[in-house]
């Protein structure tokens, strides 16, 4: 009985479902709030929530409706301190019965309710409209979407959409939310190697201020992209130089920008290839380059952790590549610099050790806490140290 009880109880539909048919232009009050800049537009909401509008909203709506019978009667309801209406409308779409009496000290509040109630919904432009908390919202279709991707140079091999009913039942709030799932090329996608991130920025850096780094080293350089620098600055020193992608646009784009950023003495050390990661195929190529001196004394990649199913492949590649046979007192490194996102550190970590790769030094956010070898690539006399100090960089340092 209780179970069936609990089934005829009325969820609150915090967002109704409105045609546009039905919809008409805002005015322009709400049209320059929902259009402006975002940060203005957030900086306003929030002054206004400090005045009152919306106070504890949704934390009032379970308290409100507990009330017996209330979907059969009419029942009178009174909202102090209505705000702009975060309570009221709610309530007034969800039980149609329900007369409710809104009061607040605002004189600006009162008229803009007044004015939500003269139409059902607050549309923008096609498609596009402002929500009840003044948010605004983009409804899109499933073409829509495909073609958006495509003509900003993405191959779209398949979107899903994801239908789910979010419910709150402590506040008996029930909420749709329709997601559109799309799934990615292998590890990465056409793009990202054609622009020049963050993280390559300060490890070309790191080279040019400590060549010794790879000075007189077999280098390789993961994802390396279409400008390249890293492996352009570390040409300079280095013995030998593999930049490598898994892109083939990318790659043609950086054998262009080799040509004309490396001197022509120089170019017998540096290769371009494709490397894509747990590929055997691309791994055997790039080991045979120099299997008989034992493979590369550094590996370095920029950015190519911003993917976790990118990770496992990744050390797993860098683990077949990386020489096994240590120099004096250099053993071989892999360096990896990346803008934290949302791969945590701890993952990145965990797998790499399972390849045998331990942390044994790290610099995060102009901060570096031990005394290993990233602590005197950042002296005080360092000039980019000021530039990216910052910055939400991580260099993790590691041998086998």
């Amino acid at each position: 009985m209780a179970e069936a009880a609990e089934e005829t109880v009325k969820k609150i539909q915090i967002y109704s479902s409105y045609s546009s048919s039905s919809a008409r232009q805002v005015t322009p009050f709400w049209k320059d709030l929902a259009e402006g800049l975002i940060h203005d537009f957030m900086n306003h909401r929030l002054i206004a929530l400090g005045n009152g509008f919306g106070f504890s909203a949704i934390n009032s709506l379970g308290r409100l409706m507990d009330v017996t019978d209330v979907a059969h009667a009419r029942v009178k309801t009174v909202k102090v301190g209505c705000g702009a209406g975060n309570t009221v409308f709610p309530l007034l779409t969800t039980y149609h019965d329900i007369f409710v009496h809104a009061c607040d000290f605002s004189p600006r509040a009162i008229d803009l309710i007044k004015e939500r109630l003269t139409c059902k919904e607050q549309q923008i432009s096609e498609n596009f409209y402002v929500r009840g908390d003044g948010t605004r919202a983009y409804y899109f279709s499933e073409e829509f979407l495909t073609n958006m991707f495509v003509q900003n140079g993405f191959d779209v091999e398949e979107v899903g959409i994801c239908n789910k009913r979010v419910e709150n039942r402590s506040l008996e709030l029930v909420m749709n939310r329709i997601k559109a799932l799309a799934k990615e090329y292998q590890h990465t996608c056409k793009s990202t190697g054609l622009m020049l991130w963050e993280s390559a920025r300060l490890m070309c850096n790191v080279l040019a201020e400590n060549p010794s780094i790879v000075s007189g080293k077999r280098v390789l350089e993961l994802g390396c992209g279409s400008a390249g620098i890293c492996s352009i600055m570390a040409i300079q020193f280095a013995k030998l130089m593999v930049s490598t992608d898994g892109d083939i646009e990318t790659l043609n784009l950086l054998r262009q920008n080799i040509i004309s950023n490396v001197k022509q003495d120089l170019m017998n050390k540096i290769m371009v290839k494709k490397l894509t990661w747990g590929n055997n195929e691309d791994v055997k190529a790039i080991k045979d380059l120099c299997s008989h001196e034992g493979g590369f004394e550094v590996i370095i990649g920029t950015d190519v952790t911003y993917n976790h199913d990118a990770i496992l492949p990744l050390f797993e590649t860098a683990r077949e590549l990386i020489s096994d046979i240590e120099s004096g007192d250099s053993k071989p490194a892999l360096i990896l610099c990346h803008i934290q996102r949302r791969v945590d550190e701890g993952s990145i970590i965990s797998i790499a050790s399972q390849f045998g790769f331990w942390l044994v030094d790290k610099w995060a956010n102009g901060m570096h806490s031990g005394n290993g070898m990233i602590g005197s690539w950042f002296g005080e006399d360092i000039k980019y140290n000021t530039t990216f100090q910052n910055a939400p960089l991580t260099i993790l340092y590691f041998n086998i």
